[in-house]
């Protein structure tokens, strides 16, 4: 109950309800005198009864309200958050009020008879957890009750929203209902997810749709992808900067919705992108969700929209925007549509080994808005790429350029590897383990790198050759088969004789 709880009780002698009583009977009206009552008002400890009232119909009103108090009354709530976060909310919310930490289980579900109560441990940072309740349990410090969490179908998004129910008497009512307000507080502003980084997976291993996704919190690369100049500057243009002055472009009424394909080849740093972007986000109150599987970007489009402002970054996007007009490309389509918006603030960053075979349908402003290309480093780059690698162990004013020359329109992962090496042969050529790596220690190795790239894809050249060799010799193996089936088959039906020599009889 509240500070002042209203009950009605009777007054033989000055009673409003008599008055009202004999006016509905003078108007031919009979009805109860006794529904009608005066007040007894319960402040804190103290009752307050009015004067002149029998003690006996006091204390038949106080145990009507005892009677009344002592109802079962449920409150619940439906807050449009992801389960985790709402279970989270729900956990700090009880905490706060009660100071419960540990709440008795009851076995069965509201959600589900069948299935006890569990306790979960919740990610809130990477490597991270905490342990909260999912199901039916006890709250010991409310008389008689029952918390219950659980999921429902959004009916606008098809997403899956958190429920809360408490069941308790009609006393604690008020009570209740400041838990499932203060869950909603919570669950509005402290999100286990908005504003971080993580990886979301929306189909399990048998292609089926993971009921609650469940997130990953993003483990960062800490190295830097070093780019050709002209493309760091697009990527610091297009991406770093809506992100770092996000506020300021709103207030002049740009759009931060945007699309961003990265095309290249293998090798060449687009993944190691993801990391470097994740960094930046989360630094400046974004959300970095990372797709797993392209197929997913849909899916990972919609869920994001409840964490704007956010990026959403999936790789081989022409695996799922293929140059057929299929339904998985409308239905990507759709999504990218459905969130074009001029208020809406999401990035989705994608990229392609093979951009010439995604849809033609994609590549429009309002869907991708660019196109960025990503080139092998050029010998400028690949001197940043050294410096970055070698750190304090390169020698001061150490010729960069035989490397450079040598491993230009080498995927990064070569330069690092030559780096490595180097370090090796600084310590053959000295003796000592702190040697300094030397230009020339590195063009030695770069040189080998180059070589052995170069024999590599020779034997892949001749073992392509070869397979080609014994595929077309299967093909004729497998015509001259079928041509001597054809040949037998048009003897039979021609009574044995040759199919070379028959004539037809005029």
């Amino acid at each position: 109950m509240g500070d002042a709880a209203v009950v009605k009780k009777s007054n033989e002698d000055i009673n409003p309800r008599q008055i009202i009583a004999k006016m509905a009977a003078a108007m031919g009206i009979e009805i109860d005198a006794d529904e009608y009552a005066i007040e007894v008002v319960k402040r804190g400890d103290k009752v307050i009864v009015p004067t002149n009232v029998p003690l006996k119909e006091v204390i038949k009103a106080l145990v009507a309200e005892d009677e009344a108090e002592r109802q079962k009354v449920t409150v619940s709530t439906t807050v449009a958050v992801p389960p985790w976060d709402g279970a989270m909310a729900f956990y700090k919310a009880i905490a706060e009020e009660t100071g419960l930490v540990q709440a008795k289980e009851i076995p069965g579900s509201w959600f589900s008879a069948d299935k006890p109560p569990t306790e979960l441990e919740v990610e809130y940072e990477l490597g991270k957890t905490m342990t909260v309740r999912w199901g039916r349990f006890e709250l010991p410090t409310l008389e008689n009750a029952l918390a219950e969490t659980g999921i429902s179908e959004n009916e606008t998004s098809g997403e899956m929203d958190f429920v809360a129910k408490i069941t308790t008497v009609r006393k604690h009512q008020k009570r209740a209902r400041k838990i499932l307000d203060r869950m909603r507080d919570i669950a509005a502003t402290e999100s286990i997810h908005k504003g971080k980084a993580f990886s979301i997976q929306f189909y399990d291993a048998d292609g089926d749709q993971i009921k609650i996704p469940t997130p990953k919190f993003f483990n960062f690369n800490r190295e830097t992808p070093i780019f050709r100049a002209d493309l760091e500057k697009a990527i610091d243009r297009n991406i770093y900067t809506p992100i770092r002055y996000a506020k300021q472009l709103q207030d002049l009424g740009e759009s931060l919705k945007r699309g961003v394909l990265f095309a290249g080849k293998y090798g060449t740093g687009k993944t190691m992108l993801a990391s470097a972007i994740a960094s930046v986000a989360s630094q400046h109150g974004w959300t970095f969700i990372y797709v797993k599987e392209p197929k997913e970007l849909p899916l990972a489009l919609k869920y994001a929209q409840k964490f704007q402002p956010v990026v959403v970054f999936a790789e081989d996007v022409d695996r799922v925007a293929g140059l057929a007009r299929s339904n998985e490309v409308n239905n990507l389509l759709n999504q990218l549509d459905g969130v074009d918006s001029k208020s809406a603030q999401i990035m989705t960053i994608l990229t392609s080994n093979h951009s010439s075979m995604v849809n033609a349908a994609m590549r429009r402003p309002g869907r991708i808005d660019m196109v960025l290309q990503v080139l092998p480093p050029d010998a400028e780059t690949i001197t940043r790429m050294v410096t970055s690698f070698v750190g304090t162990g390169l020698a001061p004013q150490a010729e960069l350029g035989g490397i450079g020359e040598t491993l230009t329109g080498f995927a990064p992962a070569y330069i690092k590897e030559a780096c490595g090496r180097a370090r090796l042969e600084a310590l053959r050529r000295t003796g000592n383990i702190d040697a300094l790596i030397t230009g020339g220690d590195l063009t030695t190795v770069a040189e080998e790198v180059k070589a052995e790239k170069e024999l590599f894809a020779v034997n892949q050249e001749d073992e392509s050759s070869t397979k080609d060799h014994a595929e077309l010799g299967a093909l004729a193996d497998g015509l001259g088969a079928a041509s001597k089936i054809m040949k037998d088959s048009l003897k039979k039906a021609m009574g044995g004789q040759s199919a070379a020599t028959t004539t037809t009889r005029q």
